[in-house]
């Protein structure tokens, strides 16, 4: 397509793409995803659509496209999760909620945290640069680290961050582990997450052996969670 007329095409999915013409928006996000560097002013108005609680239907498309861009090879603001872009921005209104204690909407049950799964559940490496792909799973995992109720999920953005035939999985590991002992990230919820998550990596030495120092932690809680994870039957 001619470059003048790219602009013009991009906007036209991106109110298609948050349209109620269920055949044609469906489309028009995945084209959105590709040509919303033509428009980033447009990208960015979807942000509201996903932070505002009270908005029912358009949320999820224009969430599907804000992820989809994330991970696409646009250029920052819109590419990744680096301070000040589109999905930081999304997801920082939505932890600030979820901190403050999520609003009773009639129609509603725990939309703010809801919408934070939908975004980062939906996170695979779509372009092939898995460098890039990983960079963005720990700058999700940073913002979700702020907020108790959300290492649970931090925690499988850092380990999908994780490439399992590195060289050095296991000081990537033991680099994890330690933040089970810092203050204030729920090391209960966070041993539980990152000791059952070597199961669909195929449990790695590297990964067995920070479980067996789980299980010996000290504090009960951490103690408990890694040893209620089995590794082989019984």
């Amino acid at each position: 397509m001619p470059g003048e007329h790219r602009p013009t095409f991009a906007a036209l999915m991106a109110r298609l793409a948050i349209g109620d013409d269920i055949a044609s928006a469906g489309p028009a996000r995945g084209h959105l995803v590709a040509w919303g560097r033509y428009v980033p002013e447009a990208v960015r108005a979807l942000v509201p659509l996903v932070t505002d609680l009270a908005e029912r239907d358009r949320w999820k498309g224009a969430a599907q496209v804000l992820i989809g861009v994330a991970l696409a090879d646009a250029p920052h603001p819109l590419g990744g999760c680096a301070p000040g872009s589109v999905l930081a921005d999304a997801l920082t209104a939505l932890i600030g909620v979820v901190r403050a204690g999520e609003p009773a909407l009639p129609g509603h049950d725990q939309p703010a945290l809801r919408r934070i799964a939908a975004l980062v559940g939906s996170m695979w490496c779509q372009n092939g640069d898995a460098a890039a792909f990983r960079a963005t799973q720990r700058a999700v995992a940073a913002l979700l680290l702020a907020e108790p109720v959300l290492v649970p999920e931090a925690t499988r953005r850092l380990v999908t961050a994780l490439d399992p035939d590195a060289p050095d999985l296991g000081e990537r590991l033991a680099e994890l582990s330690g933040l089970v002992a810092e203050d204030g990230l729920a090391p209960g919820l966070f041993a539980v997450a990152l000791a059952t998550a070597g199961a669909p990596l195929g449990w790695p030495a590297a990964w067995q052996e920070l479980l067996h120092a789980l299980r010996r932690d000290p504090r009960p809680d951490v103690r408990d969670a890694a040893l209620a994870v089995y590794t082989e039957p019984a």
